[in-house]
């Protein structure tokens, strides 16, 4: 991956000025933000990738399909169990919200309790 460029904020302190410390909080502020819209675009993309054919929602052969492209053969429960542990309306299917909201959950997830499966896939598309 290209390494990030992130905007310039703040003053230069090689021309002998000092950053304040609300400086230096905008300054982080802006990277996060910065930092929190990439990543949400690389999500999406991920998504977009698993969703072929663009009706915002991964099914079971949409999975498997990738699964495959990434050698890895699941058996078909296997596949119905990881979009079953994110599937919030019982639809058989990931939305693109479900989704957004298993990463940032698993992301966050200090107990260790919340299913990995997806995540795992989704990370190693990143």
């Amino acid at each position: 991956k290209a390494p990030l460029l992130l905007p310039r904020v703040g003053r230069c302190r090689r021309a002998g000025m000092s950053v304040s410390r609300d400086e230096k909080a905008e300054r982080d502020e802006q990277r996060r933000k910065f930092n929190e819209k990439v990543e949400l675009a690389e999500l999406r993309a991920v998504f977009d990738t698993l969703d072929r054919n663009r009706d915002d929602k991964i099914d079971a052969v949409e999975l498997n399909n990738m699964l495959s492209k990434l050698e890895h053969k699941a058996k078909k429960q296997e596949i119905e169990d990881m979009i079953w542990e994110v599937d919030e309306d019982c639809d058989r299917c990931v939305s693109w919200e479900e989704f957004k909201a298993m990463f940032y959950r698993v992301r966050h997830d200090k107990s260790g309790w919340e299913p990995r499966r997806l995540f795992n896939v989704v990370e190693f598309m990143m």
